[in-house]
């Protein structure tokens, strides 16, 4: 059934993307100058990706490893890609705002559904979850059912959309 999701994300247009910009990659500076930015360190997973996919791996990665409070995911979620679409479009992005949504949505449950699996599945991993989010198991399953309840919101969203897009 994933099929459609995965064959409307490669039709997509594609861009450079970071692929791992979660909150532990992305560090706030000043310029000498005063302004604000952003600089992303750990580039080991660069490549391209459907325009929007990064943001899902934005939100996501920094829920998955409780960088963000889970209870902020309802909030962080709409104001994430807001600011992903207002960047697109002040770097000259003309593009239909729907394609990033569809990709957003359908990005986030697949990158987002096996990982609790494979980690809880082993006691080890268990325990380095815990040392990893610094919190203790029953948080990182509340912050994880958290996570996966929206990440399944975004799938129906998602097979809504791709039926409306083509």
């Amino acid at each position: 059934m994933a099929t459609p999701l995965f064959d409307r994300l490669e039709a997509l247009p594609q861009t450079f993307s970071h692929l791992d910009a979660w909150r532990a990659n992305l560090i706030a500076t000043r310029s000498p100058s005063g302004d604000e930015r952003t600089v992303a360190v750990d580039w080991s997973f660069v490549g391209t990706a459907p325009v929007g996919q990064e943001v899902a791996i934005l939100v996501g990665g920094s829920h998955i490893w409780l960088d963000a409070e889970p209870d902020e995911l309802a909030s962080v979620s709409p104001r994430a890609f807001g600011a992903y679409v207002e960047g697109l479009r002040e770097a000259g992005w003309r593009g239909d705002e729907r394609d990033v949504r569809f990709a957003y949505a359908a990005s986030a449950p697949l990158y987002l559904a096996l990982l609790p699996l494979w980690i809880a599945r082993n006691v080890a991993r268990r325990e380095w979850l815990e040392r990893k989010c610094g919190r203790p198991i029953d948080e990182v399953v509340r912050g994880w059912a958290i996570l996966l309840d929206h990440a399944l919101d975004l799938a129906d969203e998602a097979y809504e959309l791709v039926g409306r897009l083509d």
